[in-house]
Formats: structure tokens, sequence, C-alpha cells
């Protein structure tokens, strides 16, 4: 939003354009995934509640929420928690750690969310989403080095998430 827009309205329009993007990726059998970004990087959907709800207004079967461990750890209280509450929304979770880096290379709690995503009857994707070490460096420097960052991240993933 920018500043002085009236976020009802604004809020209306985008669920408009998502409606109506939502009714031709149907037709093609696509499902799109609102995902919740911290309040760092964006000031519409920061927190998966706020998704739910826009996804709400859309109303259309194949326009989901989607989630990424990297923000939920920013913006909500019990990350587990809200996966508890509103996993079964999911299309896709992202899994990136604290650091935005691979799962098991910072402190995020990723057994609760994978104990959360069970109880929720979430029956979506997760996926990877990680960048180098730095916010100035958003990739890895060699081929090697991300196949070794991947690897370490996938062995210790399939052994929280089964």
């Amino acid at each position: 939003f920018e500043e002085g827009q009236n976020r009802t309205e604004v809020t209306k329009c985008m669920a408009e354009v998502i409606r109506n993007s939502g009714e031709y990726a149907r037709d093609k059998g696509v499902v799109l995934a609102m995902e919740a970004i911290n309040r760092y990087e964006t000031n519409f959907l920061n927190t998966l509640e706020e998704a739910v709800n826009f996804v709400n207004k859309v109303n259309l079967p194949n326009v989901r929420t989607m989630a990424d461990t990297y923000h939920l750890d920013i913006e909500e209280v019990n990350p587990a928690e809200t996966i508890r509450r509103y996993g079964h929304t999911l299309a896709n979770l992202h899994l990136a750690d604290s650091n935005r880096q691979a799962p098991g290379d910072g402190h995020f709690d990723f057994a609760s969310v994978a104990e959360a995503l069970r109880e929720s009857g979430f029956e979506g994707y997760c996926s990877f989403e990680v960048f180098g070490l730095y916010p100035w460096k958003l990739w890895y420097d060699t081929f090697e080095e991300s196949v070794e960052h991947m690897g370490n991240g996938i062995k210790y993933t399939r052994a929280i998430f089964g």
C-alpha cells in the first residue's frame, strides 16, 4: 500500500485482480498461492491469518495460501500454532531457516512446524527458498556450495518431516 491509500479499497481491488487471475488459472488447472511475507519486505499480507482472510475474499478453490518459515519466524508469535490453525489452507510451504539458508543452518524450530503440519491436515507441497549467508549476497558463489547447502538441508528436513 502506498501512503494515504485506503487499505479497504486497495484490498478489494487486489482481490478482484486475483479472482480474475484465479478464474483464468482454474481453467488451466493451476493453483495460485498468496504468500504471507514479513513486514520488512511488504505491507500487505504479513501474517498467515491476513493471507487466509484475503483468500477467503477471493473465494475460489484454486486460490490458496502459502507460508514461508523465514517469514513465519519474523511475524508469528508461535509459528507452529499458526500452522496448526491455518495449515489446511496452504498449497505450499517454503522451508528456509531463520537466516534464510537451508533448514538446519539457523535456529528455526522445524520439528514443531512439522508436527503442526501433520495435525492440520496439510496436503500441499514443501519447497526450499534459500539464499546465501548475507543480505547483499543472495546466492551461493559456486554450484558446489549450493549443492552442499541443499544436500544438508534435505537430510535435515527428511529427518524431521519423515
